[in-house]
């Protein structure tokens, strides 16, 4: 993504490759549904005006206009989905009861 970019630029170019990728798909969609946790880039899709994540809300309405044109009556949803809660392997197992080890990777051994 380069230099400078944020957490929410991930999420906004998230949402604009998901986008492009239902473009992609030679059969009949009907809904596209596309779940995040982030709601500032829900949000940043409804807005084109400039600012942080304008260039991928801008890639998302240019990819929503695709599938429009294939399929005028597809229907668009972009859901938030809180943490992710309910999708199965999102969570990273603990080393036991210690909260500062919740959520780690585990690291090189050495």
């Amino acid at each position: 993504m380069g230099w400078g970019q944020e957490a929410y630029d991930a999420e906004c170019a998230a949402l604009a490759r998901a986008l492009q990728v239902a473009t992609t798909r030679s059969h009949t969609l009907g809904l596209v549904t596309i779940l995040t946790d982030c709601q500032a880039a829900i949000g940043r899709m409804t807005l084109d005006q400039p600012g942080p994540g304008q260039k991928y809300a801008l890639e998302a309405r240019r990819h929503i206009a695709t599938l429009r044109a294939k399929e005028p009556n597809v229907k668009v949803e972009i859901r938030w989905c809180p943490s992710h809660q309910g999708i199965e392997g999102t969570r990273l197992p603990t080393n036991g009861p210690s909260s500062r080890q919740t959520n780690r990777m585990p690291g090189p051994r050495g």
